[in-house]
């Protein structure tokens, strides 16, 4: 998770970090609002396909910022983006075609 990274960025060391296989190709994806919706903001109804996402192989973290009820908004700064993904794959393509499938399966709207 988040903490663990900001824990090791403190100089704190993580094992939970250096757990798992070891690959040269890893990809951080931040979400975008454009990502899920046409405009620069919308009510979410639903969110979908997280759990789905969060077993598939060679995704280590999936994290959504909102939740239903709340109203998803272009990102003003880092902080409040709406979410992220991190993924490896043995080459860029794996990785390319993860995101695809990450992206066909997730459905926030």
């Amino acid at each position: 998770s988040m903490k663990l990274y900001i824990r090791q960025a403190l100089g704190e060391e993580v094992n939970e970090l250096t757990r798992g296989p070891r690959k040269n190709n890893v990809m951080l994806k931040f979400f975008d609002v454009r990502d899920f919706g046409n405009g620069d903001s919308f009510t979410i109804h639903a969110i979908e396909g997280l759990d789905e996402v969060s077993k598939l192989p060679g995704v280590v973290e999936i994290y959504i910022n909102y939740k239903v009820g709340d109203v998803m908004h272009d990102a003003s700064n880092g902080a409040n983006r709406p979410g992220y993904y991190i993924a490896y794959g043995d080459n860029r393509e794996e990785l390319d075609a993860l995101h695809e499938k990450i992206m066909q399966t997730i459905r926030i709207y």
